[in-house]
């Protein structure tokens, strides 16, 4: 275990294309900041797994969302709106290597050369915050989460400047939730915990009621739960993403065709080579420029 205390959040840090080698072992960092607005210090924290990589990489980023508010404590008409209406607490991301992401037979591999990032809401004075997280999006070949159409992109979306980014980044995403739901006919509603249980993997550790109150305590402790809880979530998704076949409680499995990376990495790397040559300019300009932009 390495601990740093910083005044600043290295760049290598900030992005999925770190450019230095930080050590084999998960680095965990606190980072003290003193805001001369109102002189508070707050205390951050970020996850890293170090890989060597290089800027011309291509990743596969998971991710997860905590918010500071139930649905029941917003205003909204329809569910919809209340989901808008909430407010990022803490996020969490992984990044994989693409080319671990091709064949289900190097999912060990794949988690082993995780990348880790916790991202948190402005009020508590973070090293890294939500502007980082949309970064790892510019840049990600697929976006990866559980339930991201249903509940977290509608979240994000408020955090955006503009329409396009978002739309970009609408197009690379990745939602297992939908694919598993459609397979069971909307009969059961499918949630992370139970299908984890399916495959034999390890349960959730709390729930989105534990987050939120967690995050209302305010205290290092219960901050440092909620982004451990956060993470954890985003690893057992990308444990269960990455299998070839989901068990679903029926008698054949889920092929990986509807909800696994490797199939969506195949679609999309064959989408991109039938999109036309002013339209692959166009997307990479935007990507350069949201990249650039300070």
């Amino acid at each position: 275990m390495i601990r740093h205390k910083l005044t600043r959040t290295p760049r290598c840090m900030m992005h999925p294309f770190p450019n230095k080698r930080v050590g084999a072992e998960t680095a965990r960092v606190w980072v003290g900041r003193a805001r001369s607005k109102n002189l508070l210090l707050f205390l951050g924290y970020i996850s890293i797994v170090a890989m060597e990589s290089n800027p011309s990489r291509q990743y596969v980023v998971f991710y997860d969302l905590e918010t500071q508010q139930l649905l029941n404590e917003v205003h909204g008409r329809f569910r919809d709106d209340k989901v808008k209406n909430l407010e990022i607490s803490c996020g969490c991301a992984i990044a994989i290597p693409l080319e671990f992401c091709r064949d289900p037979n190097d999912r060990n591999r794949a988690f082993e050369e995780r990348i880790e990032y916790t991202v948190w809401h402005a009020s508590t004075k973070p090293c890294s915050r939500i502007e980082d997280l949309l970064l790892l999006f510019d840049n990600a070949f697929l976006i990866v989460a559980y339930n991201q159409f249903g509940f977290d992109s509608l979240v994000l979306k408020q955090y955006y400047r503009d329409e396009e980014r978002f739309e970009m980044h609408m197009q690379k995403q990745l939602d297992v939730f939908v694919g598993v739901r459609a397979a069971m006919l909307g009969e059961k509603w499918p949630s992370l915990n139970w299908l984890l249980g399916q495959n034999g993997l390890d349960s959730k550790e709390a729930d989105g009621l534990d987050a939120v109150k967690w995050w209302k305590s305010g205290s290092t402790e219960d901050l440092q739960k909620l982004a451990n809880y956060c993470l954890a979530d985003v690893r057992l998704l990308c444990k269960l993403a990455l299998l070839q076949e989901l068990n679903i409680g029926r008698p054949r499995p889920l092929a990986n065709y509807c909800f696994g990376i490797a199939s969506a990495v195949a679609a999309r790397e064959k989408s991109l080579s039938l999109e036309p040559e002013d339209e692959r300019q166009e997307r990479q300009a935007l990507q350069l420029y949201l990249w650039s932009e300070p």
